[in-house]
């Protein structure tokens, strides 16, 4: 950080790795470093002089890093619902759920599914359970959150959000209104669910796309 008014502050550092391929390549490097935070979008543009393009044959490194720009951990935290349909009628009349969320991640080469446990009988259950999914993925991964009730035969679908994936570091709570889907179940959702999503990349850089 250039200060006028003393020392330069010092925000981070990174190393570049040589390129092995002509053409550009676009990094994105985390910077390390005491303290060191965000990151740093880097273009690198290799271009041998004509005597030495004839006499190498230049090709990818096979031990140059090469990752999706989606890697790494993204940590969900089920914490609960309230305000869910009561699915569950007793002989009293009363109604009630047997409620557990399901989750599904679908990135561009696998789909990972996690459930949490069941409450039993409540309209406002809470979970607080935590899942972690490792991803490698070259597209914006999707994450879909339902609300099912638990029954002995076909469980009753309560209720979905589609959430975004976090596009920075840190934990970013979410409290979601659960919508209906008619093709899952007839009744209209009700009520909302809380979680909390936290993105944890692979350091300390990605490799985002090489163009020639």
């Amino acid at each position: 950080d250039h200060d006028l008014a003393g020392e330069h502050d010092f925000l981070g550092r990174f190393d570049i790795p040589f390129p092995h391929t002509q053409g550009t390549l676009d990094w994105e490097f985390y910077l390390e470093g005491e303290q060191a935070t965000g990151s740093v979008l880097v273009k690198v543009r290799w271009e041998p002089h004509a005597e030495v393009e004839k006499s190498f044959q230049w090709a990818p490194d096979p031990g140059t890093p090469r990752i999706p720009m989606w890697t790494g951990d993204l940590i969900l935290k089920a914490i609960g619902g309230a305000g869910l349909r009561a699915a569950d009628t007793n002989m009293f009349g009363k109604g009630s759920s047997d409620p557990y969320l399901k989750v599904t991640l679908t990135t561009n080469n696998e789909t990972l599914k996690w459930k949490s446990k069941t409450i039993k009988k409540t309209l406002a259950p809470t979970w607080n359970e935590q899942h972690t999914f490792s991803i490698s993925s070259a597209s914006v991964p999707a994450l879909l959150v339902e609300v099912y009730d638990q029954d002995l035969k076909a469980d009753d679908f309560l209720g979905e959000s589609v959430v975004a994936m976090p596009d920075k570091e840190g934990e970013l709570p979410h409290k979601l209104v659960l919508v209906t889907n008619k093709k899952k179940n007839k009744h209209d959702a009700q009520g909302t669910a809380s979680i909390s999503l936290q993105w944890v990349p692979k350091k300390p850089h990605r490799f985002v796309w090489g163009s020639k």
